[in-house]
């Protein structure tokens, strides 16, 4: 196993791509919800 390392300033503190990746798994979750009758139906 081969570790990359990477200058200091790649090292990114924002939660930018944190609310990005929650985001596109909300949208994803609930587009599995469409066309049912109620929210809490498992069928």
């Amino acid at each position: 196993m081969k570790a990359i390392t990477l200058d200091e300033p790649t090292n990114d503190k924002s939660l930018v791509m944190t609310s990005s990746f929650t985001n596109l798994v909300l949208a994803a979750r609930f587009l599995g919800l469409v066309g049912r009758d109620s929210l809490g139906t498992n069928t």
